[in-house]
């Protein structure tokens, strides 16, 4: 019985450490996936964000999105990670963006070309019912049961493998 024990916590000790090995197939697709309806940068530009399980793969929801329309305009195009999820100001619940590589505390910055300049406090937001535009944030279109799924989903996916990147643009 002491020997079925044992060989029972290996087991159990050994499958936590393979969950990574059985996320990271060629085959899976990623678990965030940005998708423009435009083919290249606008000052705003508008597509999709689709969310699938990354262990199973299959589909959480896709949802609609927009970035830019005003102030500096859309977001630089490029490969983004979630960071910390804040819950204060007027905008509300949302997630810092930075580029990999830019430390999220000097205000989740990504170099924007267009304009030769920084831009700062990128973030993944609701747009509560407007339909304009944000400053260059990523804005989920829909109520806040949209709202209030996306956010569901995106920790699911979090709680899963630990961190999410993005590219946005090609």
């Amino acid at each position: 019985m002491k020997l079925l024990i044992a060989l029972a916590l290996i087991v159990l000790a050994i499958i936590p450490s393979r969950a990574q090995d059985w996320l990271s197939t060629d085959d899976a697709p990623p678990p965030f996936v940005v998708k423009l309806n435009e083919s290249s940068r606008q000052f705003r530009n508008t597509g999709t964000i689709t969310l699938r399980h990354p262990i199973y793969g299959f589909v959480l929801g896709t949802y609609q999105f927009v970035t830019g329309g005003f102030g500096r305009g859309s977001a630089p195009f490029g490969v983004y990670e979630i960071g910390n999820f804040r819950n204060d100001g007027w905008i509300g619940p949302r997630w810092e963006l930075h580029r990999p590589g830019f430390h999220p505390r000097r205000g989740f910055s990504a170099f924007d070309r267009r304009i030769r300049k920084m831009r700062t406090w990128l973030q993944l937001h609701s747009m509560h019912g407007m339909n304009k535009g944000t400053f260059g944030c990523i804005g989920v279109f829909g109520g806040r049961r949209v709202w209030s799924d996306f956010v569901a989903h995106v920790r699911l996916i979090l709680g899963l493998i630990g961190h999410v990147q993005f590219i946005l643009g090609k």
